[in-house]
């Protein structure tokens, strides 16, 4: 089992071709959508905003994290907050005995 390291190593999220191109553009497509977009793909859905916000939140530790303790081992975890469930599989009881 590979061994895990103590240290936190953020996966920069912002530095990937996608959130570049999510982030320089999403703003333009909001402004031109509804004279390019609308006819052929309906409204543009409050929603959508939403989630580009939180996509582009997602994953960046100066927003914010969590120390989290498992109750059953005591082990004890760092995260950054992420818009998926994902962070709390970390702490199921299999996962806390397979760190140790």
């Amino acid at each position: 089992m590979p061994s895990i390291s103590p240290v936190y190593q953020p996966r920069k999220p912002q530095e990937s071709q996608y959130y570049k191109c999510i982030e320089d553009n999403f703003e333009k497509l909001e402004q031109v959508y509804d004279d390019q977009f609308a006819k052929k793909y309906g409204f543009f859905r409050p929603y959508i905003k939403q989630v580009i916000y939180r996509y582009l939140d997602c994953g960046i530790l100066h927003n914010g994290f969590a120390r989290v303790k498992c109750g059953e081992c005591g082990h004890d975890v760092a995260g950054i907050f992420m818009q998926t469930k994902a962070f709390l599989s970390i702490l199921s009881p299999e996962a806390c005995r397979g760190i140790r």
